[in-house]
């Protein structure tokens, strides 16, 4: 991980002071604890993007790493959604899926699977109580 417990790059802000923030370095937030660097990945894609009307992976991808910060967004999107088996288009209404993305992000983001996995990020996101805007805990059948 290049910045502490920061596994997916959360661009450091003297804006923005993160739960757990702990510091910064060459522009890039540090937190106390990978699960803080969760934490914040997961506020910024459930909470500020969503409200932005960003609800797809396409769409939360293309706010993450956009085209005009010379970022391979498109590689990226195509990336993130093969490996974590979701549609370009499609709205992620499940916690599942949207932990599925952000562990396929930090690996895109590292270059190598990261520390933790899908059931990790899903006890983040409720620990925090960050899907409060219904976004369903299971698939119904």
């Amino acid at each position: 991980m290049k910045y502490k417990n920061n596994p997916l790059n959360i661009r450091y802000s003297a804006k923005t002071r993160w739960q757990g923030q702990s510091g910064h370095c060459n522009g890039f937030c540090e937190f106390e604890s990978l699960e803080y660097g969760i934490r914040a990945a997961c506020y910024l894609i459930l909470i500020s993007y969503r409200r932005a009307g960003a609800c797809t992976p396409a769409a939360i991808i293309r706010r993450w790493a956009p085209p005009s910060d010379n970022n391979p967004t498109d590689k990226y999107i195509t990336w993130v959604c093969e490996k974590a088996n979701l549609v370009r288009f499609e709205q992620l209404y499940y916690t599942a899926d949207v932990a599925r993305m952000v562990v396929a992000m930090a690996e895109f983001e590292q270059g190598k699977p990261p520390t933790f996995d899908a059931t990790f990020v899903c006890d983040v996101i409720a620990k925090f109580k960050l899907n409060f805007l219904k976004i369903r805990t299971h698939k119904i059948k």
